[in-house]
């Protein structure tokens, strides 16, 4: 019994450099038998992958000062004076050591399930960064014994997260490509 496969059609997406690659499979025995496979190649012959250390870096260095930014213009909109403007570098440098820890750890979430750049992915990202900014707010609360509203925190520790993760991820996520592997 000898397999092999015959080249049909062979396309190469131009936005993305995806080859889609109509191969027949012939055995010499039996039927034939045709499928249509995606091709995780570009023209260089060279393979496509998912960057996953871009993406945990970006959202390692750059989710934290989003959010803190986010903040930033937060507040520059409530007082609604010029000189507020300084809350929004103050806010991304406070970001960058606050939320270092959910940021990344929404950066890896949407490096190992391959997110990309689309609605779908993004609703989830964004739903996983304020779950992740909330559990990490309340761990933060509980250990340093602060006597606060944990509700109203957490409601705005969601808001902030949840944001900051789309924000990010509208920045950073790869875009997709017509085929995507899973």
């Amino acid at each position: 019994m000898i397999i092999h496969n015959e080249n049909i059609y062979s396309k190469t997406d131009s936005k993305t450099d995806a080859v889609v690659t109509l191969n027949k499979q012939v055995d010499s025995e039996k039927s034939t038998a045709i499928s249509l496979q995606p091709s995780l190649t570009t023209d260089d012959g060279e393979q496509k992958r998912y960057p996953t250390s871009r993406v945990i870096a970006l959202y390692l260095f750059f989710g934290g000062p989003i959010g803190g930014g986010l903040i930033g213009l937060l507040l520059l909109l409530i007082t609604g004076e010029f000189g507020a403007v300084l809350f929004i570098p103050v806010g991304m440098v406070l970001g960058l050591g606050l939320g270092l820890i959910p940021a990344t750890l929404t950066g890896i979430f949407a490096a190992y399930f391959e997110l990309v750049r689309e609605p779908k992915d993004l609703v989830v990202v964004t739903i996983v960064g304020a779950f992740i900014t909330v559990i990490y707010t309340l761990i933060t609360l509980v250990t340093m014994s602060e006597n606060i509203e944990v509700i109203g925190v957490s409601v705005m520790a969601a808001l902030l997260g949840g944001l900051s993760a789309l924000v990010t991820s509208l920045l950073f996520l790869p875009k997709p490509t017509s085929l995507r592997t899973g």
